[in-house]
């Protein structure tokens, strides 16, 4: 048994390793103008050093631009931009209108 312990430990440590939470400590927030990886509170120096080696690593593969280029190429967005853009042509046709209406019977 002493045997299959020294054989199994190696193993066992990898798979200890593999699975340690402070290795994937880190959670990124989306939605902000910045990368910002959040740790939890109550981090050691290994957790805390991966939710910093993550937050490198997205700084570096650009991940702010992907997420914001799929976001802009999705249908959803296209049509929100589209909207957003009638409704403020909307909105200007609608006070530019008020306004010459106004002018027109004396009432400004």
């Amino acid at each position: 048994t002493r045997a299959a312990a020294l054989a199994a430990y190696p193993v066992l440590m990898a798979f200890k390793r593999r699975i340690d939470p402070r290795r994937y400590n880190g959670a990124t927030l989306v939605g902000l103008k910045g990368v910002v990886v959040k740790s939890h509170g109550g981090a050691d120096v290994l957790g805390f050093r991966h939710a910093l080696q993550k937050a490198r690593l997205e700084v570096a593969h650009g991940v702010l631009d992907k997420i914001a280029s799929r976001i802009a190429a999705t249908p959803l967005a296209a049509a929100a931009t589209t909207t957003t853009a009638a409704s403020t042509s909307a909105t200007t046709t609608t006070t530019t209108t008020t306004a010459a209406t106004a002018g027109a019977t004396g009432d400004a």
